[in-house]
C-alpha cells in the first residue's frame, strides 16, 4: 500500500520533471499551488467540532 503509493508519487515527478509544460504539469498546478486545499478540509472539520463563538452584539463589551 504505502510503498505503491510512493512509487506513484515518485513516477508523477518523473513525468514533471520530463515535461513541466505538459498536460499533467498544468492539470496539478493550481492544486499544488493552492496547497491542495487541505486548509478548507481542516477549517471544515475543525468548525463540525467546535463551531466558532457568535459575533459579538454592537454595543456589548468584552
Amino acid at each position: 500500500g504505502v510503498a505503491l503509493a510512493f512509487a506513484g508519487l515518485f513516477l508523477v515527478q518523473c513525468a514533471i520533471t520530463v515535461a513541466p509544460n505538459g498536460a499533467l504539469a498544468r492539470r496539478l498546478y493550481p492544486w499544488f499551488y493552492g496547497g491542495l486545499f487541505l486548509d478548507e478540509k481542516f477549517n471544515r472539520i475543525m468548525f463540525q467540532l467546535s463551531p466558532p463563538p457568535a459575533p459579538a452584539t454592537p454595543g456589548a463589551r468584552a
